[in-house]
């Protein structure tokens, strides 16, 4: 009786006995209400539904970490969704910077010692070999992007694919890159 007398409150009578009695049966249902949106929102964004959930599940974490400071009177399904907004576009900023940082790495020379050039040389024949190796699409996107120093959605557009699909490709090469 009472987990469905919860279920018919609204968010603000949730977030006061979350807040005020810590109560794990008022987040539970606040959880059952926003966490799918949550997730579809995070997908749909960057793409990766495992990560989606993570993302969404640690916005939920964050929210019962700091119960105490929330206020009851505040929208929590704006709180939720502009959280988990702003943490997948951080999401794929920092992904967009490691990848950048991966490429950077493996082309540009150290210094000009004899030894570290032909470590450099061997390490460019390397990446050369894998990025043979690709499949064709996944070659094909990764080569526009670092060496043609295309954008991604001018990718999209001259390969006729979705964001989403060319940053896959991206994520897919870069991580057999540095798995290799």
């Amino acid at each position: 009786i009472y987990g469905n007398t919860l279920a018919r409150m609204e968010d603000h009578e949730l977030m006061t006995l979350i807040r005020d009695r810590d109560s794990i049966d008022a987040f539970d249902v606040l959880f059952g209400r926003y966490y799918p949106p949550a997730v579809s929102l995070a997908k749909a964004i960057i793409g990766d539904g495992e990560y989606a959930k993570d993302l969404a599940q640690d916005i939920f974490l964050k929210i019962w970490l700091n119960r105490s400071q929330m206020d009851p009177s505040k929208s929590i399904r704006s709180l939720i969704l502009t959280s988990v907004r702003n943490a997948s576009i951080n999401y794929l900023k920092s992904r967009r910077t490691a990848l950048i940082s991966v490429v950077g790495d493996i082309s540009e020379p150290q210094s000009n010692v004899t030894g570290e050039e032909i470590l450099l040389t061997d390490r460019n024949s390397e990446l050369e070999r894998l990025v043979e190796e690709m499949p064709p699409m996944r070659k094909r996107v990764f080569v526009m992007s670092r060496r043609n120093g295309m954008d991604r959605e001018s990718i999209a557009k001259e390969l006729n694919i979705s964001l989403r699909t060319v940053d896959k490709h991206l994520e897919l090469a870069l991580k057999s890159l540095r798995k290799n």
